[in-house]
């Protein structure tokens, strides 16, 4: 193989999975053809397959892979700055799943859904069938307005937030625009363009003072029973990511939570972001086992949490409790399957991996038996950026129990979405789960959270309401900006209820309502101003991965229209 071209084919995959990718992409390109993407996968896992083969270890290769690197962002990037981190990070752990788990090219970036079956068989018989999940066009539309019988004061309040990636080093007036992932902040490498402001910026990371002011209207305005935190505490800059490093936010983050909120529970979920490097979680690391020991002793407080949960979240990562009489909390390691995880390849075989499926169930069972109500919190949404053979089995697991769970939340894509979880034989939506929209204003977000409100009686969902800051209006003045308040779900959407057939119902609608359409695009970019027309492969898209969980069948639908 080409020396060169491997070299420029790590770099792109090793950067694509230090960044998130996904988390990168516009809303409106995500759903373009990504061949483009396979082919750099298939090419770098050949590659490093290659360098194995001859015995080359990553200290042979580096200098050669840092000066591609550079070259290749060329005058887009600081890759001077970039690579040396980047490459030290994720080129090691390639070689490592590779090695203990030898796989061809095609099998790893199926896997890791860089590749779909399509671009790499190459058959279009694989798609022929209609997914399980294929959209009808005649439904007519609910007329009825929608209403909340009980007053406010009577209903649960549960706040959710997410991907609050603050930044200690974030300073106001510093270059938005420096040549690195993330800007505004002081010293080499930063300068550059752009004036960050006060409360924030949609290019970087959270200013402490900005997650002061959402947790005083929490606890203030809000005054929720509880808060759940779906994960992504530290900013992005991997480059330069230490043990040390992810660790001290993690213990940052929650000291601003017990100083904003010292009376409130808040049960959190471990992110992409929360560990070392970003995305990197293999349990037989030493750095791993840490990464657990410190998320118990930060959090154990803050949750309520107990010797039970001790164990399960030492042993990897999740844990249940009960949040009120009568309403559980199941919080489960999304990052063990995720797909732009290497080590999730490994992760498959490891028994803890099982036993956590085990333990999702088994909470499941003893909560349906005692006649409680369940809460499932995670980061990373299943479907695109999960295994398949996981989301297949969260898919199934969920429509079981879909008379416990009552809610059942994420973060992560920092975006405003939904998606179904459907019945595989019949195909009808038997369950659900929301994305909120993250804190953190990076990849031009307005700062975001969400309030649930639960009936005290059986706790199933009544509504949501969304909030926000307006970033850019917040400019650089040190005035207080205001929370604002973005959509009620069942106004906004015209649902007859919050049940999964309102929503299944929904994305029916959005494919005849263009002016529907275009305001759920608007909320899944938090009205950020900057949405681009969404043409009819972009909707395809967004219907596609609403109605579809798994990453194959997403695909078969796009193709479907």
């Amino acid at each position: 193989m080409n020396t060169l071209g491997g070299f420029v084919a790590i770099c792109l995959v090793a950067f694509s999975f230090s960044i998130n990718w996904e988390e990168q992409i516009s809303d409106i390109d995500i759903y373009a053809d990504t061949n483009g993407t396979c082919a750099v996968c298939l090419l770098a896992t050949r590659w490093v397959n290659e360098n194995i083969d001859k015995n080359l270890t990553y200290a042979d290769v580096r200098n050669s892979i840092i000066v591609a690197c550079v070259v290749l962002l060329g005058q887009q990037a600081r890759g001077d700055i970039m690579c040396p981190g980047l490459m030290d990070h994720y080129y090691p752990p390639i070689e490592h799943t590779l090695t203990l788990k030898p796989m061809d090219a095609p099998t790893l970036c199926v896997a890791l859904h860089f590749c779909d079956q399509y671009d790499v068989i190459n058959e279009t018989s694989l798609y022929e069938s209609q997914p399980r999940n294929s959209l009808h066009t005649e439904f007519d539309k609910y007329t009825q307005e929608p209403s909340i019988s009980r007053a406010r004061d009577d209903l649960i309040k549960v706040v959710q937030m997410t991907d609050v990636h603050v930044d200690y080093d974030y300073v106001t007036g510093t270059a938005t625009d420096c040549g690195l992932y993330l800007c505004c902040r002081e010293g080499d490498g930063y300068e550059g363009n752009g004036t960050a402001g006060h409360w924030g910026d949609m290019a970087c990371n959270t200013p402490r003072r900005t997650v002061d002011l959402i947790l005083r209207h929490v606890s203030e305005v809000i005054q929720p029973d509880f808060v759940l935190y779906s994960g992504d505490s530290p900013p992005h800059a991997m480059w330069e990511e230490t043990q040390e490093i992810q660790l001290n936010y993690t213990q940052y983050l929650t000291e601003i939570f017990r100083e904003g909120l010292p009376d409130t529970p808040v049960y959190p979920t471990i992110g992409n972001h929360d560990m070392y490097p970003t995305n990197l979680y293999y349990l037989a690391l030493d750095t791993i086992q840490e990464v657990n020991r410190e998320f118990f002793a930060n959090w154990e407080d803050l949750a309520f949490l107990n010797d039970a949960n001790r164990e399960t979240v030492e042993k990897g990562g999740f844990f249940e409790t009960l949040a009120m009489p009568g309403l559980r909390i199941l919080s489960y390691n999304s990052v063990l399957a995720y797909a732009q995880n290497f080590y999730s390849l490994l992760n498959e075989d490891d028994p803890v991996y099982e036993e956590m499926k085990v333990f999702m169930k088994d909470t499941l069972l003893d909560a349906q038996s005692a006649g409680e109500k369940v809460i499932v919190v995670g980061h990373i949404p299943p479907g695109v950026f999960s295994l398949d053979a996981f989301a297949e089995w969260l898919n199934d697991v969920m429509v079981q129990f879909k008379d416990t769970i009552v809610l059942h939340v994420y973060g992560h894509t920092h975006n405003d979405h939904y998606t179904l979880f459907t019945d595989p034989e019949s195909g009808s939506a038997e369950s659900m789960f929301f994305i909120a929209p993250s804190v953190t204003p990076k990849t031009d977000r307005n700062p975001s959270i969400r309030v649930y409100w639960l009936d005290p009686e059986d706790f199933h969902v009544v509504d949501y309401h969304q909030l926000f800051i307006n970033i850019s209006a917040a400019g650089g003045v040190e005035t207080e900006p205001p929370i604002e308040f973005a959509y009620s779900a069942l106004d906004e959407y015209h649902l007859a209820d919050m049940t999964p057939h309102s929503w299944r119902d929904l994305a029916e609608r959005f494919e005849r309502d263009d002016d529907l359409f275009d305001v759920y695009i608007s909320r899944h970019t938090t009205q950020n101003g900057k949405t681009d027309d969404c043409d009819e492969t972009c909707r395809r898209g967004f219907i596609c991965e609403i109605q579809n969980l798994v990453f194959p069948e997403i695909n078969k639908c796009k193709r479907a229209f």
